[in-house]
């Protein structure tokens, strides 16, 4: 079955994982009988059942692992440039300068915790209505 002079990606899959479709593989071909897939072992019977899924990165947590020795490499110490130090002339910023106004805002009664009532009344409160831009002179200075 071919298509377009390709195999079938399912098709050649399938061949991949079962070991080139029952080719011999090294080693085995000499104890004789037919060799099964990588992903299958025979029981007593001869029954074909699915090897469990192995992770290459986590081994089994049966399996006595130790790992592999290691060296403390100490950091080398590393050369700094001396910080740059540049002088920044004198400008004109824009600053933004807010106006506030006094405002009255009615205080509903309440109640105090020891039970007392506290009236209603009108209160004054300072809000921002607004602002606007203001020129400012920066002088000259040195900045890293």
């Amino acid at each position: 079955m071919r298509l377009h002079g390709r195999f079938p990606v399912g098709l050649a899959m399938a061949l991949v994982l079962l070991g080139g479709a029952g080719a011999a593989r090294p080693g085995r071909a000499e104890a004789g009988g037919p060799t099964p897939g990588p992903r299958a072992q025979l029981n007593g019977k001869g029954h074909h059942h699915p090897r469990p899924y192995v992770n290459p990165f986590y081994p089994p947590p049966n399996q006595n692992v130790h790992a592999a020795p290691y060296s403390v490499i100490p950091p080398r110490p590393v050369p700094v440039a001396p910080a740059s130090i540049h002088w920044v002339p004198g400008h004109w910023v824009e600053r933004w300068v807010p106006t506030f106004a006094s405002v009255p805002v009615w205080g509903p009664a309440h109640h105090t915790r020891d039970g007392h009532l506290v009236p209603g009344r009108w209160e004054h409160q300072v809000v921002e209505t607004g602002g606007h831009y203001e020129s400012v002179w920066v002088n000259g200075h040195w900045r890293r």
